[in-house]
């Protein structure tokens, strides 16, 4: 019963990660150069949290797979961890609780948590039939989303008007930017993963 509530919420999330693209899209090519009034902007937020709310349970799933080890045991826990912190930041931001910059730091570090335990999962995906694909996808994905924001964040130390700082959050924002746009792939392919057959028992390490 929980593969399938987890499966479902993974193939619900797939529409609202493309909803999510399509509205942050929108937002940067009509409405920053405007100045508002940031509907796409709040409709994006929007979504972000529902779309934490539906991961917390495919994280959930995936993560008991695992066998005992700091991904399941440390990495699981942090990752449900910040699905709360990620639906509780934008649904704030909406509601005009929440400041927009501490709410972005907030769904910064929870995405970064998250492209952490793809990159953990990543290997036991791609070690079940049905799960390679997604766990290739996560494999792009964590590595991707944690490289790309380690080179970003060199560059936003650095002075604001030079040159070194521009080239580095164009080179690491480009394969964060492109993580973040892959997660409805995975997310497709982690629904058909889990509507799949039980997975291989996992092989303790030693």
């Amino acid at each position: 019963m929980r593969r399938e509530v987890a499966a479902t919420s993974a193939a619900v999330d797939v529409g609202v990660d493309v909803a999510a693209v399509a509205t942050l899209g929108l937002m940067f090519a009509i409405e920053v150069p405007k100045g508002g009034p940031f509907i796409f902007g709040t409709t994006n937020d929007a979504l972000g949290a529902v779309h934490n709310v539906l991961l917390a349970p495919v994280v959930a799933e995936i993560s008991g797979e695992l066998p005992p080890g700091p991904v399941r045991q440390v990495l699981a826990p942090l990752a449900l961890a910040s699905c709360a912190v990620g639906a509780a930041s934008s649904a704030l931001l909406v509601a005009r609780v929440l400041p927009f910059r501490p709410s972005t730091a907030l769904s910064i570090a929870a995405i970064t948590v998250q492209s952490a335990w793809l990159l953990g999962v990543s290997g036991h995906l791609r070690s079940q039939p049905a799960g390679r694909g997604a766990g290739e996808v996560a494999r792009a994905i964590g590595a991707g989303a944690l490289a790309g924001g380690a080179v970003a964040a060199v560059g936003a130390v650095l002075p604001r008007d030079s040159r070194a700082r521009r080239v580095l959050q164009v080179a690491g924002g480009a394969p964060a930017a492109a993580a973040w746009v892959a997660w409805p792939v995975w997310l497709h392919l982690a629904a058909r993963y889990l509507r799949s057959e039980a997975p291989r028992p996992a092989e303790p390490r030693a």
